[in-house]
């Protein structure tokens, strides 16, 4: 701001000094429009965080404020080229009047002073009359200029409120979008579940078809399986049967040896006794024929009839001998037969228990294999279930969880816009607040200058 200052007369003139005041220092004026400025950079601080507190113009505003603002600085130039002019003119004049008063003061001539007094005075009220146009002059700049800054300013106000109508729009539409985009969403998760239990309820029945083809499968496996041990059982019957029936037929068949065996035995005794009769009767004979040999051939044929007799018993050891050794081949024939056929019966006995033993063993490995093979049956199908229920848990808590943070994402966005309906209410109640202080800034102002 400029500082004026009134020229005076020199030091040593006795010239009265209250003819030309005072110097003085103007006094800053805090005005209606730097509050307004003030409020309204505080709003647009508020209602941008960190945006700068620049009023935006556009570029021919801009060029134009410039442009006035040069005229202003070259009129102010002019001016004071002016006033210094005049000044130094009037420097002139002072030094002039000074040398008079001096004249004048060597001189002490009342008409002297008198007329330094007149020329003085004129002087003060020609300095003070500019003085004056000055100031109206001044004023009438700076009112012009506070009007230029008023009208800037509810530019720049009009500007932020279309501004913040702009926001107001572009957040309505984007509100707008969003919801429609939820609804959206929404939708597509809707159909996106209506196509989860879709194919859940076809892989459901698709599961219950395999559970009743798998249903079928194990009772045409047991069946299956019944029907082989049945027949498994009808064979074992048929082998018990027919071993039965072997038994019985060996049982006869022994019986019969047996008794063939007891009737050779009984034979056998027959004929040695009829053998032993006719050793006997032949021996009674050859013992007669020998006796009668003897008797007959005693006398003559003493040592022939011996040699006969002699050969006659050789002979007859002999045909025992035979006899005996072709009953003891007999007998250890028959021995043999004998324990060829106890050892076949014994062999046969033990193949048919080991036969029988391994087929109950089979059968009992055949009947641990069904039983273990249908315990993994029901272990795979529990454990399948069991996983089948915990995925339908775990499906279930995940659309709980997606349900409940949609919720509270809906929650949140509509808190979201109740707060940004409060702030905005708030805004426009600032706004109301700063137009109608404005209004009451420009009263007093106006007041004032009236």
């Amino acid at each position: 701001m400029k500082e004026f200052k009134y020229r005076k007369i020199g030091e040593h003139s006795r010239v009265d000094e209250s003819l030309f005041g005072t110097a003085f220092e103007r006094d800053v004026l805090i005005t209606g429009k730097d509050t307004v400025m003030a409020m309204w950079a505080e709003k647009k601080q508020r209602s941008c965080g960190d945006v700068s507190d620049t009023i935006l113009l556009h570029n021919d505003e801009l060029m134009k404020m410039k442009e006035r603002k040069r005229r202003m600085l070259a009129r102010e130039a002019e001016r004071r080229k002016k006033e210094i002019a005049k000044l130094n003119n009037e420097d002139s004049l002072m030094d002039s009047i000074r040398n008079k008063a001096l004249e004048a003061k060597y001189e002490q001539r009342d008409e002297v002073k008198k007329m330094n007094q007149m020329i003085l005075h004129g002087k003060v009220n020609t300095i003070r009359d500019t003085q004056i146009e000055q100031k109206r002059q001044w004023k009438a700049e700076n009112e012009a200029m506070e009007k230029k800054l008023d009208l800037i300013m509810d530019i720049a106000l009009i500007q932020g409120i279309h501004q913040d109508e702009e926001k107001e729009l572009k957040r309505q539409q984007k509100l707008k979008a969003e919801a429609a985009m939820i609804r959206s969403q929404i939708a597509e998760r809707e159909a996106k579940r209506q196509l989860e239990l879709e194919e859940r309820e076809r892989e459901r029945q698709l599961l219950v078809k395999q559970m009743e083809a798998l249903q079928i499968e194990e009772q045409k496996t047991r069946d299956q399986k019944e029907e082989t041990k049945r027949m498994l059982m009808n064979e074992i019957n048929s082998h018990n049967a027919k071993f039965s029936k072997e038994k019985e037929e060996r049982q006869a068949e022994r019986l019969k040896e047996d008794m063939a065996i007891a009737e050779y035995q009984r034979e056998k005794a027959q004929r040695e006794k009829e053998l032993e009769d006719r050793k006997r009767e032949m021996m009674a004979a050859k013992e007669k024929e020998i006796a009668a040999l003897y008797a007959k051939h005693e006398k003559v044929m003493d040592k022939q009839a011996e040699m006969d007799a002699l050969r006659a018993r050789r002979a007859m050891d002999e045909r025992e001998r035979r006899e005996r050794l072709k009953e003891t081949q007999e007998k250890e024939r028959l021995g043999r037969i004998n324990a060829e056929l106890a050892e076949a019966r014994q062999k046969q006995h033990r193949d048919k228990v080991q036969t029988l033993a391994q087929m109950a063993v089979a059968d009992q490995e055949e009947f641990d294999r069904m039983a273990r093979v249908q315990r993994e049956s029901e272990k795979a199908e529990k454990k399948k279930r069991e996983e089948e229920q915990l995925k339908r848990h775990k499906h279930a808590e995940e659309l709980r969880r997606q349900i409940e943070e949609h919720e509270k994402a809906k929650l949140q966005r509509k808190r979201e816009h109740i707060e940004e309906a409060i702030r905005l209410k708030k805004e426009q109640e600032e706004d109301r607040k700063t137009l109608e202080t404005i209004k009451v800034i420009r009263g007093v102002i106006k007041s004032h200058e009236e």
